[in-house]
């Protein structure tokens, strides 16, 4: 019976797990957007898209996902970090492009350092 409870929950978390990143991403975004009305509770929010990346990576990639996830992720690390001072600094939108990118590099860095780190110890492995 256990084997069977198992089972099902394995098929359930199949289920979820496509819509677990694009989620998170989209949480984010609306954080990011919200942050400058929410001042007093941002680290907390950020906090939580923290540990939402740590389980993502965790997780939600598999190994043979994970070069082309870490290529990606990478890429676009790259890319938000770069231009965050940048589009932070366009007159009226700024200040919200900047909270959206701190909120999305929160959340996707995180599931980046747990992926690399697996690939790490599964090529020290063998």
């Amino acid at each position: 019976m256990k084997k069977a409870n198992e089972k099902v929950m394995v098929k359930e978390l199949n289920g979820i797990k496509p819509y677990v990143f694009p989620t998170g991403i989209v949480v984010a975004i609306l954080l990011g957007m919200l942050s400058t009305w929410l001042t007093p509770i941002v680290p907390y929010l950020i906090t939580l898209l923290v540990l939402a990346g740590l389980l993502v990576g965790y997780h939600n990639v598999t190994e043979e996902e994970a070069p082309q996830y870490l290529l990606y992720v990478t890429a676009l690390v790259f890319v938000t970090t770069l231009s965050g001072s940048v589009l932070g600094s366009v007159q009226f939108v700024g200040p919200l492009l900047d909270g959206i990118l701190t909120s999305m590099l929160a959340f996707i860095t995180p599931s980046a350092i747990v992926v690399g780190i697996m690939a790490i110890m599964r090529l020290a492995r063998d």
